[in-house]
């Protein structure tokens, strides 16, 4: 290769790095000024007390408050008794509206639980709601929490409180469910929870 060739190679080669190192360089700058300048709103949500990373978050809930029962030693339950379970929505610290939809599917509940433990009520901050059923038969409860809520020091903390109760079948695969899960504790009898949270934007 001539000397007048390797010097036009140089000129290129060092032409084809100042625009790699300019755009570059540029690309560098932009990502320092979005960072500067653009404020992401903060998204910090918790459900009984645990974090939500993903917009869809599956639950098993397992603590159980079972009403007293003098036929039945404590912390054992057994059929025909009452309870609930409660779920804390925590969105402090959150910087947009959002919506929760809880789902419980009372098929998989009993797959699970292998006992006929049914929903039989809802309460929200202490007030009753009915029961709304998707097409699909799951237990749906939606809730919006607007801006000025989650900004509010009492209007922020949201409890649901879900009624349970064991269904006391008398058959003989009912009997024998009853008879093994009857020899565990209450806090060993599980619950599928599916929570989804996005942020809401409509008024």
């Amino acid at each position: 290769m001539s000397k007048k060739k390797k010097v036009l190679v140089l000129i290129l080669i060092f032409f084809i790095l100042f625009l790699i190192l300019r755009y570059a360089y540029s690309k560098y700058i932009n990502q320092i000024d979005i960072s500067k300048d653009v404020n992401v709103a903060k998204w910090n949500i918790k459900i009984n007390d645990q974090d939500i990373t993903e917009d869809v978050h599956d639950f098993i809930i397992s603590d159980f408050t079972w009403d007293e029962e003098v036929h039945v030693k404590k912390p054992k339950v057994a059929p025909g008794m009452k309870g609930y379970f409660t779920l804390k929505l925590d969105p402090t610290g959150t910087d947009v509206s959002v919506k929760y939809t809880i789902k419980i599917d009372e098929t998989k509940l009993r797959e699970i639980s292998n006992i006929d433990l049914k929903i039989t009520g809802i309460e929200e901050n202490g007030v009753k709601q009915e029961l709304n059923f998707d097409e699909e038969g799951n237990i749906i409860i939606e809730k919006i929490k607007k801006l000025e809520q989650i900004k509010s020091e009492t209007d922020a903390i949201d409890t649901i409180k879900i009624e349970v109760s064991w269904e006391n079948l008398d058959t003989d695969e009912g009997n024998k469910n009853d008879s093994e899960v009857s020899k565990l504790s209450g806090t060993k009898i599980q619950m599928p929870i599916n929570v989804n949270v996005i942020q809401y934007t409509s008024d």
